[in-house]
């Protein structure tokens, strides 16, 4: 019986690609839903119960009262010495670990039929590490690259960040390479709670419109603009 489709090493490449590029551009709703029905399915029970599936993240959840946009995914809090992201929803924080000795174990003992699903339920959890650890490593470039602002609370010393300068600051920091075309899916639309000079939050907003950083004075808002080029 042929559980699935099988491709040549290119194909799969390609269509892996395709298919990750799609995952990246998954509103925040659709993606904390993604997240929640996994979690809720037998499988992923049975597999967080035998020590084949954890959550290995240490990344914080920011869990206020206020209410902010749905595209908001993270808030950038300023401590005595550094700033860190504290995450809108639990699920942008997630990180999952297979243990493969447990894994190799349970195939075992399972049908073909079940590994298969078995063996999509852990693509669909790399997918969303994927996911979470590129933002992660984005909001950190961010911050980086706009160290100077952040530290004066001076709005002239906002910069204009282009999908490059993240890419190159993740590649030279020694995380990983960010493909550019990944990093626009991933920010398009979406927004980040920023200190203000006073250190009040202060949402901070994409603009695709535009390639410079600005500030939109009747939301108390500023523009990051981090796509392009």
């Amino acid at each position: 019986m042929q559980i699935g489709k099988r491709w040549a090493p290119k194909q799969a490449k390609l269509v892996g690609k395709i298919i990750l590029s799609n995952f990246l551009e998954l509103s925040l709703d659709k993606f904390e839903k993604y997240i929640e029905a996994i979690e809720k399915s037998p499988l992923f029970f049975k597999l967080r119960a035998n020590g084949i599936v954890k959550n290995v993240s240490e990344a914080k959840t920011f869990t206020a009262k206020t209410i902010k946009p749905d595209n908001v995914i993270a808030n950038i809090v300023k401590s005595k010495k550094c700033f860190f992201i504290r995450y809108t929803r639990e699920g942008f924080a997630k990180r999952y670990r297979v243990n493969p000795e447990r894994l190799f174990a349970l195939s075992k003992n399972c049908s073909d039929q079940k590994n298969y699903q078995i063996h999509l339920l852990l693509c669909k959890l790399r997918h969303i590490t994927t996911r979470n650890e590129f933002t992660h490593h984005i909001l950190n470039g961010i911050i980086a690259l706009q160290k100077d602002f952040f530290a004066a609370g001076d709005y002239s010393e906002l910069k204009p960040i282009m999908q490059k300068d993240l890419s190159d600051w993740i590649s030279v920091s020694g995380k990983l390479r960010i493909d550019n075309g990944w990093i626009s899916r991933i920010v398009k639309g979406k927004s980040i709670i920023i200190p203000s000079p006073a250190y009040t939050p202060k949402v901070c907003v994409s603009d695709t419109q535009s390639h410079h950083l600005h500030l939109v004075e009747d939301q108390f808002s500023v523009g990051m603009q981090v796509v392009g080029q």
